[in-house]
């Protein structure tokens, strides 16, 4: 039999990841919906990995995220997934920790595009049916105050920065249940250009 090249061993990693029922062990209790993180995954997929013999590995720079998988049984053959870094402030950390937590965010973004690793559709999943959970709404006043900040940020993005667009798409998520009804219905209008941001991530425009 032939050698499998490197594409065809990443392919059998990811048919065996669909039929791993994996689960989700994270829940957003703003948005209602689980969502994967890395130690739900990473131990199945080195255990794959060393099955169809393939090495991953992931470096940092101050630029750049890169997981780079080499192809054991030809070290010639490897490829490279790469994402930009980005600050992250945590409330109580220190500088070593933020960094920390940065890195284990570029770690399960970079194996979740390798794989395709599928979440759901943040868009859908704050869209859907509405869930029998109580949901603790801020005052008229403050929602003004956060609908106004939101629209300046929508003004103000750079639409070609993958990061700043996630950033956004995570605070729209977190307002929309809090809001009053008056403001949620003008949010929900903004819904229409993140359903497009979201289709141009899914069409992979950003690199």
């Amino acid at each position: 039999m032939n050698e499998k090249n490197l594409f065809q061993k990443i392919n059998e990693v990811k048919k065996q990841l669909l039929t791993a029922n994996l689960k989700k062990s994270w829940k957003n209790k703003f948005a209602w919906y689980d969502y994967f993180e890395l130690s739900d995954f990473l131990p199945f997929i080195v255990n794959a990995c060393n099955e169809v013999w393939i090495f991953t590995s992931v470096s940092f720079t101050e630029e750049v995220a890169t997981l780079k998988v080499v192809n054991c049984e030809n070290p010639a053959q490897f490829i490279e997934i790469t994402s930009p870094m980005k600050e992250l402030e945590l409330k109580g950390c220190n500088q070593i920790q933020a960094l920390g937590g940065v890195e284990t965010y570029q770690r399960r973004y970079l194996y979740m595009s390798l794989f395709d690793i599928v979440e759901n559709d943040m868009f859908d999943s704050t869209t859907t049916e509405e869930k029998k959970v109580e949901i603790k709404k801020v005052s008229p006043e403050k929602s003004k105050q956060h609908l106004e900040a939101f629209k300046k940020a929508c003004e103000t993005l750079d639409t070609g920065d993958k990061q700043a667009v996630e950033d956004l798409l995570w605070k729209w998520r977190l307002l929309l249940p809090i809001l009053q009804e008056e403001d949620k219905k003008e949010l929900t209008e903004i819904c229409v250009w993140i359903k497009e941001l979201l289709d141009a991530k899914k069409e992979k425009k950003w690199q």
